[in-house]
C-alpha cells in the first residue's frame, strides 16, 4: 500500500530556513519546498492554495500602513473555510501597539 505524501510549500521573506537534507530524512526533504517572497509584492501562488496559513514574529517588519493589505494577500491564497495561525511575541506587539 502506498501512501502518496502531498508536497509543502513554505514561504518567507528572508532565506532563514534550514536545509532539510541536513536536519530530517531525505523523503520528508523531497517534499518539503522553501519559496522566498515579500507579501507586499504579492504571494507568488494561486488564489485558494492553503488549508492552513502560519506567520510569526512579523509584527516588527510589517509597515503599520500595511496590515490590511497583509491580511488580504492571506486571504487570497487560503481556502474557504481554511486557519490562519499567528504566533507573535508580546513584547513586539506592545512596541507596535504603543505607536498608535
Amino acid at each position: 500500500m502506498s501512501s502518496k505524501r502531498p508536497l509543502r510549500k513554505c514561504l518567507d521573506i528572508v532565506p532563514l530556513h534550514p536545509d532539510l537534507m541536513h536536519v530530517t530524512s531525505p523523503e520528508l526533504a523531497r517534499r518539503v519546498q522553501w519559496i522566498q517572497a515579500n507579501f507586499l509584492e504579492g504571494l507568488p501562488f494561486p488564489n485558494d492554495e492553503f488549508d492552513f496559513v502560519h506567520i510569526k514574529r512579523i509584527a516588527r517588519g510589517v509597515p503599520e500602513d500595511k496590515w490590511d493589505d497583509l491580511f488580504e494577500e492571506i486571504s487570497r491564497v487560503m481556502k474557504p473555510g481554511g486557519a490562519l495561525e499567528t504566533c507573535h511575541s508580546l513584547v513586539n506587539l506592545l512596541i507596535n501597539l504603543s505607536k498608535l
